[in-house]
């Protein structure tokens, strides 16, 4: 297979499908909008110069959190658009500007700050307006994404001083993402849309879980790392967020594209090229926080960083092992070693197990493989006046800022 990106013109399969990674991070998801809109004309501009003025942005878009949020209603704008990119990253421009941004009075909370801004261990004026922003907003709620938060008693230990539980509805950002994205999102590869993958966790199992819009072969468009539906008399299952355990959902992304492309049986599987919007840069200070606020800030951080280099790193590794065998099956096969003698070998068994928890043959080792061709990385820069509950600033300033942000740093990533 040649390294540049050609498409197969009998079977309109490209030999490369390019994928989107969508992080979870609240309103920082506000940054991968300026991310996709600077990418949609640097990938753009590459493909007219190579000769592929229809070539879709994205053929693959995974995410997680406000990342699947974001990654919906693109998707559910290009279907609306009839494959218009531009229009469709318009949209959701304006789903973060008009629909979802909004003003809260914080300078009627930041008083003692305000008398005490000119102590060196003040916060700066920036950091405080996104910290009153976001308290504001815990007080009152965020229109069109949280409402006021309601005091929940606790009727386990009845405990109202420490164990009291102020709890929010999310029903207004359903409906404000019902303003852009049509459900059920469902899509095809014949019909050359997009597909999305929506990443969540099965609470009871503790299991990743992927929503997919291609449907399989079996008619699912759902696909699981393990088959909990068995397990369980009442068939029901519990999702949470998917950031708790897939917040770069790279590992999820690599197993759903080979398992459409291997069930599905034909023209073997597109090679990966990756693009990941890193939300939560590491932090590079030469010391720790050691007030409450930076601490909780930091701790957010490292939750949600990104930690797939391992896993890319095994994911070339395993490409390598399948090129080394292919390369010594040929070899064999022109030393005078017969089609069936490599089969009994490919049908052994191996050590391992397949999510299922079938015994893998060694040609399962083999089959469905493919290449990633690029991983690129869009980092958002670490931010002196981050704060922590900035997942929750959706002040209009902050959207429009982390936008501009998003733009900038990729232009100059890329």
């Amino acid at each position: 297979m040649e390294e540049e990106k050609k498409i197969n013109t009998l079977n309109a399969v490209p030999n490369i499908q390019r994928a989107l990674i969508l992080q979870g991070g609240g309103a920082l998801g506000a940054y991968e909008v300026g991310v996709i809109k600077a990418l949609y004309e640097k990938l753009t501009d590459e493909d007219v110069k190579n000769g592929y003025n229809n070539k879709p942005l994205f053929d693959i878009i995974a995410g997680t959190s406000i990342g699947a949020i974001n990654g919906a209603i693109l998707v559910s704008q290009v279907l609306e658009n009839n494959g218009d990119w531009k229009k469709s990253i318009e949209k959701l421009e304006e789903f973060w500007k008009i629909q979802l941004s909004s003003n809260p009075d914080y300078k009627s909370l930041w008083l003692s700050w305000y008398m005490n801004k000119d102590n060196p261990n003040a916060a700066s004026e920036e950091s405080a307006r996104r910290y009153y922003s976001v308290q504001s907003y815990f007080i009152t709620g965020a229109a069109n994404v949280f409402t006021k938060p309601t005091a929940i008693d606790d009727d386990k230990f009845y405990d109202n001083y420490f164990n009291k539980w102020y709890r929010s509805k999310y029903d207004p950002l359903k409906e404000s993402i019902e303003k852009y994205a049509k459900f059920p999102i469902a899509t095809s590869f014949d019909k050359k849309q997009p597909r999305l993958l929506v990443i969540s966790v099965d609470v009871l199992d503790a299991a990743t879980v992927t929503f997919d819009s291609y449907e399989k072969p079996n008619g699912k468009r759902e696909s699981k790392y393990i088959n909990y539906n068995e397990k369980r008399e009442d068939s029901t299952n519990y999702f949470w967020d998917g950031s708790i355990l897939s917040n770069t959902p790279i590992r999820e992304l690599i197993q759903t594209h080979r398992d459409y492309w291997k069930e599905a049986q034909r023209y073997g599987v597109p090679d990966l090229e990756i693009y990941i919007v890193d939300l939560w840069p590491n932090n590079r200070s030469k010391l720790p926080p050691l007030d409450r606020n930076g601490i909780k800030n930091l701790h957010e951080i490292i939750q949600f960083s990104n930690k797939t280099s391992y896993d890319e790193k095994v994911a070339r590794i395993v490409t390598d092992y399948i090129n080394l065998t292919q390369k010594l099956v040929k070899l064999a096969k022109t030393k005078g070693v017969t089609f069936e003698e490599i089969g009994q070998i490919l049908d052994d068994f191996a050590t391992s197990k397949s999510r299922t928890g079938k015994q893998r043959q060694y040609k399962d080792l083999i089959e469905g493989r493919f290449r990633i061709t690029k991983v690129k990385r869009i980092e958002r820069k670490t931010d002196p006046n981050s704060i922590w509950g900035k997942i929750a600033d959706f002040t209009s300033i902050t959207i429009n800022m982390l936008m501009e942000q998003g733009y900038k740093d990729t232009m100059d990533q890329m």
